[in-house]
């Protein structure tokens, strides 16, 4: 599936990469345990290192945690597209972003560079198969954070090769407007935590995970194309018409769509099962995100709150009971790479994009102290239906129940930026359960009809 070159050639100048010696050949069992997928291809995954760089190569977005400018310091996080390379053959395993300080992460980064980078193999297209039943946050469902600064990237032939190799990932971004003064900026790591089996969390020395090759990849549909690849495939000039296009036609709906953003907001956190709840990190003294599963509410009962149920194994519980104040990020993203029946996520926008709605909530984290029979009963009622892998008793010491208190909350999903939505605006909101995703939005490239998912919700 990967081909890997070392050299490239751009503006006359040859670029190498970091060196990509052979990895160990470590297999790893305990994954393809708890994975009947994998078990087929395990000795093919061979060591942390590998499955760290493949995580980071499949993917093409991750959750970016910061110290926020608004939040008096507090973590901040936000979904970000990025590029480890030019196109699908190539992997150099250095995180290249485009960012603009109009936006919250861009602002943080310009005043503070401490961040980290959280990746999930949910991510990937058909994760249902890769996951299976199994909860997106526990830790069979494989998930990466890079932990380390975001800096500009300064050097000329450097810039040039990131920004070649952020284009080549996500075509979308040549017709951003060149006014909102974006910046290429790349991940310098300091730690990599991995974590893929019931062990906990393995520490990747930064000097092996340059070092590796991707493993060969985590097991999909056969045939199955990736929301990139998928959109690559179909949209090759997607990135001059595609937004010319949609920034043009679907304005005339923007109106409407303000009307409906709190349910969609609403509907987008229904929808979703797992998310990235950002913390600062007691060890690393830095904002940190940890993918968790959590809910709003069974299948058809949505209620806004966010619960979660932390292990005692959970690196987010030992950061919250020092400081409680976190934020916590979803992506229509994806809710689209878990449907089976959607073959591109976010109707081919990358997940910067801001037709491809995001949210994420700040607040602090509350827990469920000494929980009594009928708590833990009202809790394991709205999160088991949905997360079987979770279950909790009033005598458990082991897994604890968590609410996010909802201070502030940032939604996006159209261009213009995110609009102020209060709290009480959102807890007011009823979402449309059986309706169409939160972005709510679909544009047809060929005839350039354009579809409002909430026409008759208002």
């Amino acid at each position: 599936f990967f081909q890997y070159q070392t050299t490239f050639t751009l503006n006359n100048h040859s670029l190498k990469s970091l060196p990509l010696p052979n990895s160990q050949n470590n297999a790893y069992p305990s994954l393809a345990a708890h994975i009947p997928e994998l078990q087929g291809v395990a000795a093919e995954v061979s060591s942390d290192a590998s499955i760290a760089r493949y995580l980071v190569h499949a993917n093409d977005y991750a959750v970016v945690a910061t110290y926020s400018v608004h939040h008096e310091g507090n973590t901040f996080s936000n979904v970000m597209s990025y590029a480890d390379g030019i196109g699908m053959k190539n992997s150099t395993g250095r995180l290249f972003f485009y960012m603009t300080v109009m936006d919250p992460t861009g602002a943080a980064l310009k005043n503070n560079s401490a961040a980290s980078v959280t990746i999930s193999q949910a991510q990937l297209a058909g994760a249902h198969t890769v996951c299976g039943e199994i909860d997106k946050g526990v830790s069979t469902c494989a998930k990466l954070t890079i932990v380390g600064d975001i800096e500009e990237v300064s050097d000329n032939r450097q810039r040039d090769y990131a920004l070649k190799a952020l284009l080549s990932r996500n075509p979308e971004m040549a017709g951003w407007p060149s006014e909102h003064g974006w910046l290429v900026l790349e991940m310098k790591p300091t730690h990599i935590l991995l974590q893929q089996n019931h062990e906990g969390t393995t520490r990747v020395p930064v000097s092996a995970y340059f070092s590796a090759i991707p493993a060969k990849g985590l097991p999909r549909p056969q045939g199955y194309l990736s929301p990139l690849e998928s959109a690559l495939e179909k949209h090759k000039l997607r990135g001059e018409s595609s937004v010319q296009i949609r920034g043009s036609k679907l304005v005339a709906t923007r109106a409407k769509a303000a009307a409906t953003k709190a349910r969609a907001a609403r509907k987008l956190v229904h929808d979703a099962t797992w998310g990235v709840l950002a913390t600062i990190s007691a060890e690393f003294e830095r904002p940190i995100g940890h993918v968790e599963s959590f809910t709003d509410g069974g299948f058809d009962h949505s209620t806004g709150r966010i619960w979660f149920f932390l292990s005692e194994k959970d690196l987010a519980l030992e950061d919250v009971r020092v400081n409680s104040q976190v934020s916590f990020t979803v992506s229509q993203a994806m809710v689209d790479a878990n449907d089976a029946s959607v073959d591109n996520s976010c109707h081919d926008a990358i997940a910067e994009d801001p037709t491809c709605a995001r949210i994420t909530l700040s607040g602090h984290l509350a827990p469920l102290n000494s929980p009594t029979a009928s708590a833990v009963d009202e809790a394991n009622g709205e999160l088991l239906p949905r997360h079987v892998a979770a279950k909790m008793s009033p005598k458990s010491r082991d897994i604890h129940v968590y609410e996010l208190i909802i201070s502030d909350i940032f939604f996006i999903n159209f261009y213009g930026g995110a609009e102020p939505m209060s709290v009480a605006d959102y807890f007011a909101a009823w979402p449309p359960l059986n309706d169409g995703p939160a972005g709510g939005f679909t544009a047809s490239l060929s005839t350039l009809d354009v579809k409002n998912d909430y026409d008759d919700d208002a």
